[in-house]
């Protein structure tokens, strides 16, 4: 009988999700254009959560901070903001596609082909970021571990998840993607962090995006469509 995983999935299943997933990514990257992890989801999203990320890493990103460690980079979709904090850039990404991207797009970054679990221990950063990256994960237990051991003592992750209880029709559309609420969240991450901050991302199509500003500051549940976490190493 395949072993389980922590989320009771078999490995099989694991496995196949994983498959899945790195076919798409791999022709995401053929697909050309400067960020190939665009192409997923043909950019639904993308500039709603680089300004709620914007926000978060202007409040909370330590002063001491001079590294970052993009998991799940893709072809760099964020790479351009850490650059403008002067940050020293590492990625890691399962797609080798995905990477050859971003290595044309940003040839200093240090970049790194497998899964976390596997990755170099030296492989650690003062800013850890997952953003677009837990609904394609099989194992987020595992996996919110594996972020926890890449942050250093006094830095920060900040990590992403599609809402399970929006009522955007998403979960419905790709049987392929994990959908969770902010409860499942922080569960989740209590082990390992403490939730510094959170906020919702609200990506409307127009003419809707006009009520997008009130939605903001209202933060309001159920019309979002994910959320965004700031979450801080627990001490030892």
């Amino acid at each position: 009988m395949p072993e389980p995983t922590t989320t009771g999935q078999t490995r099989d299943d694991a496995r196949a999700l994983e498959a899945y997933w790195e076919k798409r990514f791999e022709a995401s990257a053929r697909a050309g254009g400067d960020d190939a992890a665009r192409n997923i989801g043909h950019g639904f999203g993308h500039e709603e959560r680089r300004v709620v990320f914007r926000e978060l890493v202007a409040r909370h990103l330590p002063r001491h901070a001079a590294s970052v460690l993009d998991v799940g980079c893709g072809g760099g979709t964020y790479f351009d903001l850490y650059a403008q904090l002067g940050l020293r850039i590492q990625g890691l990404d399962f797609s080798a596609a995905q990477l050859e991207v971003a290595h044309r797009r940003w040839p200093d970054a240090r970049l790194v082909a497998g899964e976390l679990s596997a990755a170099p221990a030296d492989l650690v950063a003062d800013l850890v970021v997952c953003i677009g990256v837990v609904q394609v994960v099989s194992d987020l237990p595992a996996f919110v571990a594996g972020i926890a051991r890449r942050v250093t003592p006094d830095g920060i992750a900040i990590v992403s998840c599609l809402e399970k209880r929006s009522i955007w029709p998403g979960r419905f559309l790709d049987p392929h993607l994990r959908f969770y609420g902010r409860a499942h969240m922080r569960e989740l991450f209590a082990p390992h962090f403490e939730e510094v901050d959170h906020r919702r991302f609200y990506p409307l199509p127009r003419p809707f995006s006009i009520v997008r500003p009130l939605l903001y500051r209202m933060q309001a549940p159920w019309l979002n469509h994910g959320l965004m976490f700031v979450l801080r190493p627990r001490r030892p």
